[in-house]
């Protein structure tokens, strides 16, 4: 008679142990056995099986348990047409949220007009069910010659998240509609056959908002003054130059900085200095370097391993399904190293990265800045030596203007005002759709000459704060002077605002501009860009009422040259 392996072990703990121990040790084997999570297909198996062809693994963790979408038959009802979900999707996610969404987004749109081009937004907090949906509403030709059809992207995540999901809801949205915008044509040019091609486009939207959504690796809501530059003697660490242009460019571009250097603790000491111009909000979409980031293959692998394709792998789209593979396991992080290599003291800005440890998981192959990057963080830092290759095209993805630090060479980079970034932001967008529509020919070329530009001038707000923060005070002073510094600019920004909507009918004049700088004092160009910036975000367009609609202006140069 054989013995498994299995039997095997059961006699060598029947030889180690007691009775009563070995009861107990095959009781907790079994609970062990009960509580293994179930692969996607066993889940699928168990509580859907009919959707068993619609349903596509993603071979990643991501923020959203579930991507679902579905569409309005008028014979059939609501009906799911393809779901990529998560090995760590939870049981009820198949055994009741499935079934429940197309029912809930769809059985109230059967009146939607099928002209209506406009993206709808719902919002669904399901408690019952644990989860929350971002519904996104949309028509679009299964085929072309056929007639509209009414669809639903459905983003699903564990309602335990919608306070992570809240900060970064208008992202989503931004985002969300451009995809969409891809899949109709896809959906026009390819059919049914669009579902797996959409499949490469769902992908970096996922890890970009897993890149927002997540909180491991990021700042703190609340920073201790001493491990910034700010901190008592840490100022000797930076030029006081080279400092105060990269706060004022900082500023300017509404606090979306990327830090690059070659030493990890002096890249996240800049990093928690820089981030004290923000808001707790803004911090917590913020991320410390990562010292082994040049191992890594993404910046979301910080947070998520990869796996080999397994049962409903969108790479797997058609063909028999092959057995999922064991994931492979995370890493332990390793804590970062001092700046000295000694115990430094508890004031000093070595500590900036003592408690950034070294998530991730190795990876063969040093991984680009174009791989690391993540649009839309605020601030966020990678070491790497000399001039860091940055394709702007990268950061045209995200919603406002950069500024690059590199302590390395000691430089300080801007990209274009918030006004261009938008226009070339508009133009790539479109640039896209056109190269699918063409099937990869596009006549568009996005001009990218002089997307840089040297920041060789501090603003004088910053000089002033400098000057007041560095007076022989009680260092503990010195960060109740920064939030007043902050709450200042907030001020000055809210009356830009208003200054702006009482001249709304009528438009802003050169002669109002003058008048609201001279009221606000801020006659240096730097300091205007540093309220307008903080402007944008309490009203968004306010730059472009200040400076003016460079997309709208286009249009009209276009019209007049047009019409000779």
């Amino acid at each position: 008679m054989s013995v498994s392996s299995d039997d095997s072990h059961l006699a060598d703990l029947a030889a180690t142990l007691r009775p009563s121990e070995m009861a107990d040790a095959l009781l907790r084997s079994a609970q062990e056995a009960a509580e293994a999570p179930l692969r996607v297909c066993d889940l699928v198996d168990k509580h859907c099986p009919e959707l068993r062809d619609v349903i596509r693994e993603l071979e990643y963790d991501c923020f959203f348990a579930a991507v679902a979408l579905a569409v309005w038959d008028n014979v059939s009802g609501p009906q799911l047409r393809r779901v990529w979900c998560t090995e760590q999707a939870p049981p009820v996610l198949f055994a009741k949220v499935l079934s429940f969404v197309p029912k809930c987004t769809l059985n109230d749109q059967a009146s939607r007009d099928d002209l209506e081009e406009e993206v709808e937004m719902k919002f669904y907090v399901l408690n019952e069910l644990g989860h929350a949906i971002s519904s996104f509403i949309f028509n679009a030709q299964e085929c072309e010659g056929k007639e509209p059809l009414i669809f639903t992207l459905n983003l699903i995540f564990d309602a335990s998240k919608v306070t992570q999901y809240l900060p970064i809801h208008k992202l989503v949205v931004s985002r969300t509609r451009h995809i969409l915008r891809l899949l109709q044509v896809l959906l026009e040019r390819q059919g049914k056959h669009a579902y797996d091609s959409f499949t490469a486009h769902l992908r970096p939207f996922l890890t970009d908002v897993t890149n927002l959504g997540v909180t491991g690796g990021n700042l703190d809501t609340e920073i201790n003054i001493q491990r910034t530059v700010f901190g008592r003697g840490n100022e000797v660490y930076f030029d006081i130059s080279f400092l105060r242009r990269a706060i004022t460019s900082h500023l300017q571009t509404g606090g979306a900085t990327l830090v690059v250097g070659k030493d990890i603790k002096k890249v996240n000491a800049m990093i928690l200095s820089l981030a004290l111009f923000l808001s707790p909000e803004e911090r917590m979409m913020s991320r410390f370097a990562h010292a082994d980031q040049t191992d890594t293959h993404s910046l979301h692998s910080t947070h998520s391993q990869s796996r080999t394709p397994g049962p409903y792998s969108s790479s797997n789209s058609t063909g028999p399904i092959p057995p999922a593979a064991t994931p492979t396991p995370s890493h332990a992080p390793s804590a970062s190293p001092s700046l000295t290599g000694e115990k430094a003291s508890d004031s000093s800005v070595e500590e900036a990265a003592r408690d950034v440890g070294s998530e991730g998981d190795p990876h063969p192959h040093a991984a680009s800045l174009q791989q690391l990057f993540a649009p839309d963080l605020f601030l966020q830092g990678f070491v790497m030596e000399g001039e860091p290759d940055i394709d702007p095209l990268m950061l045209i993805k995200s919603q406002r203007p950069s500024t690059v630090v590199n302590l390395n060479r000691m430089t300080v980079k801007q990209t274009k005002n918030f006004n261009d970034h938008h226009v070339l932001k508009h133009e790539k967008e479109k640039e896209e759709l056109e190269q699918l529509k063409q099937q990869g020919v596009s006549r568009r070329n996005v001009s990218l000459r002089n997307f840089f530009h040297d920041v060789t001038d501090d603003s004088h707000l910053v000089k002033a704060l400098w000057d007041e923060v560095f007076k022989p005070y009680h260092p503990s002073l010195r960060e109740g002077l920064i939030s007043q510094f902050r709450r200042l600019l907030c001020r000055k920004a809210l009356a830009v605002v208003q200054f702006v909507e009482a001249r709304e009918s009528t438009g802003m004049r050169d002669d109002d501009i003058r008048r609201m700088r001279r009221d606000l004092n801020l006659r240096s160009p730097g300091d205007f860009d540093i309220v307008l910036a903080f402007a944008e975000k309490l009203r968004a367009g306010v730059f472009v009422s200040v400076r003016g609609d460079r997309v709208a202006m286009q249009e009209q140069l276009v019209n007049l040259l047009t019409a000779f």
